[in-house]
Formats: C-alpha cells, sequence, structure tokens
C-alpha cells in the first residue's frame, strides 16, 4: 500500500476525483490499516491534539534594515 499505487494508478480524470483518491487514502492509511511500527495499531489511535494553542508566527524583525 502506498500513495502513489494507490491514488495515481489510474489517476482521477480531473482535480475533485484525484482529491477523493487521496481523501480515501489518508482515511485508510490513518483509521484503518495497521501499522506493524505501531504495534499494529492505526496511527489515529494514537493522536492526542497539542496541549499548546497556536499562535502563529511572530512578526519578522531585521536589525538595521527599513
Amino acid at each position: 500500500l502506498t500513495l502513489k499505487l494507490e491514488t495515481t494508478k489510474p489517476a482521477g480524470a480531473n482535480f475533485l476525483q484525484q482529491q477523493a483518491k487521496f481523501d480515501d487514502f489518508i482515511q485508510e492509511f490513518n483509521n484503518e490499516r495497521p501499522h506493524q511500527a505501531l504495534d499494529m495499531n492505526c496511527p489515529a489511535q494514537h493522536y492526542a491534539p497539542s496541549p499548546r494553542t497556536y499562535t502563529g508566527l511572530p512578526d519578522l524583525d531585521y536589525p538595521f534594515h527599513d
């Protein structure tokens, strides 16, 4: 099971069909397919949202430049 094999052979006829192929692959990869490295669990079983809130990037400051 690889992204290239599952989503491009054959490719979707248009952007929306191709995106659907990618979405289906991601769903299966993360929620249905067991991974040996995860003791035969799915990645979704190990996911936990970050306790930190993302506040964005700070404004860039270039000293000595206008």
